[in-house]
């Protein structure tokens, strides 16, 4: 251990049936045994469910915007835990884009088949403004595209990534 204080352990005591808690800053908690099983599966699905989104759902939505790379300029996920999965498209046209259409009924579906519902949309390239109103950058996950596309220094436009695209 590095003595780094999320190295050390916590101190667990089973005393009939609860569990008594004891983390490095010396607060107790007193808990059902139950509680703390629960606890520790809840944790250890919540590690495989945010491996399994990296490594399938974010690496599928990313090859397909490579695949997709003249005509998509960026891919965004939202992190709305009160909502469903949304991929947002930026398209590198300043208008609807119908030839990509069938692309992305392809996506939706390819992600649907591995068990990730989810909603694939497309947004014309603009400002950040415009852009905003879809979602809030901020709080995304940029899966594709330059990573100007989301950062404060570059909000007026997309615009700037037509000498770096992603």
């Amino acid at each position: 251990m590095s003595g780094n204080s999320s190295d050390r352990p916590i101190q667990l005591k089973w005393d009939g049936g609860h569990v008594v808690i004891t983390p490095e800053d010396e607060d107790r908690f007193v808990k059902e045994a139950s509680w703390a099983v629960s606890a520790c599966q809840n944790k250890l699905a919540l590690e495989r469910f945010v491996r399994q989104f990296k490594d399938d759902f974010l690496v599928t939505v990313h090859s397909w915007c490579v695949q997709q790379g003249d005509r998509v300029r960026g891919a965004f996920v939202p992190i709305d835990a009160a909502s469903h999965l949304q991929v947002f498209v930026v398209t590198r046209l300043p208008r609807y884009d119908f030839t990509l259409s069938q692309a992305l009924s392809d996506l939706e579906t390819r992600l649907f088949e591995k068990s990730w519902p989810c909603d694939v949309l497309q947004i014309p390239d603009g400002s950040m403004e415009s852009v905003q109103t879809f979602f809030d950058p901020e709080r995304s996950i940029q899966v594709y595209g330059d990573a100007a596309i989301s950062s404060h220094e570059s909000r007026e436009s997309f615009a700037l990534l037509e000498n770096n695209p992603g």
